[in-house]
C-alpha cells in the first residue's frame, strides 16, 4: 500500500495558495509512477511515496481500497493526517509513523492509526488535470569550463531549505544550464542521492508557468475543501 509520512511535509511548502487554481493547490499522488506532486507555478517538488505491505500496518480492518488510481488531494486533509501520526506509539513499532492511502466511495481514505485505535478522514478528490510534471524535470551535463548564473527567488530557497531538513539532507545539488533554464534541485545524504525526491524552481527571469502549461489550467472560484 502507499503511504505519506512526515517527511511529506515538504509538499506542504510547495503547493499554491490561490484558490482558483485548485489542481495546483492541492497534491497529485501518483501511484503509477510511486511518487507524490506539489507545484505552485513558480517551483515543484516530486516525493516518492513510502510502499508499506498491509500486513504490517494494525488496528485498520477494512479502511478501503489500497489499489489507488492517481488523484489530487486537497493539501489541508494531508497536513491534518500527518499531524495525527501518534509519534510516541511510533517509537516502538514503525509502522505507525505511515498515513495509509486507500479509496472508498468515491472519497480518498487517509488512514493513521495507534495500533489500538484507526483514525480515518475520508477526502473528497479535487476534480482536473494535473499538469504533466515528468516533463519538467531536466538532466544537465556540464559544458567545459563555462560558468553560468542564475537567481533565485528567496521563498524558492525556504522551501528548499524546509524540504532538505524534513528528508534528513546533508546537501544539496543545484544544476542549470543558463540563466533562463529550469533549476533542478537534487538532496543528498552522506554522498547518495535522495532517490526520487527532486525540487524545481525557475530563476527570476522566467515564470515556469510558460513551461508547465499554467495558463490553460482552469480558474474556479471554489475549492473542494476535501473533508
Amino acid at each position: 500500500m502507499k503511504t505519506f509520512t512526515h517527511k511529506h511535509q515538504a509538499l506542504l511548502n510547495y503547493v499554491a495558495l490561490d484558490d482558483t487554481r485548485p489542481v495546483l493547490a492541492g497534491i497529485f499522488v501518483d501511484p503509477e509512477n510511486n511518487v507524490a506532486v506539489a507545484a505552485n507555478g513558480t517551483d515543484l517538488l516530486v516525493m516518492p511515496l513510502i510502499e508499506l505491505n498491509d500486513e504490517n500496518y494494525p488496528g485498520t480492518p477494512g479502511a478501503g481500497d489500497t489499489n489507488i488510481e492517481s488523484v489530487i488531494l486537497p493539501a489541508s486533509p494531508i497536513k491534518e493526517a500527518i499531524k495525527s501520526i501518534p509519534t510516541k506509539a511510533a517509537k516502538y513499532l514503525s509502522a505507525l509513523n505511515h498515513v495509509k492511502v486507500s479509496r472508498a466511495n468515491g472519497k480518498v481514505i487517509l488512514t493513521t492509526t495507534d495500533a489500538e485505535v484507526a483514525r480515518d478522514v475520508a477526502v473528497t478528490p479535487i476534480t482536473g488535470t494535473y499538469p504533466k510534471y515528468k516533463e519538467l524535470s531536466p538532466q544537465y551535463q556540464p559544458v567545459g569550463n563555462e560558468v553560468s548564473v542564475t537567481t533565485m527567488a528567496v521563498t524558492s530557497l525556504e522551501a528548499i531549505l524546509k524540504t532538505a531538513k524534513l528528508v534528513g539532507a546533508q546537501c544539496i545539488r543545484l544544476q542549470f544550464k543558463d540563466s533562463d533554464s529550469v533549476i533542478r534541485i537534487d538532496f543528498s545524504r552522506g554522498g547518495e542521492t535522495n532517490k526520487g525526491t527532486i525540487a524545481l524552481a525557475m530563476p527570476m527571469s522566467k515564470e515556469i508557468h510558460a513551461q508547465f502549461d499554467y495558463d490553460n489550467i482552469p480558474k474556479q472560484t471554489t475549492t473542494n475543501d476535501g473533508e
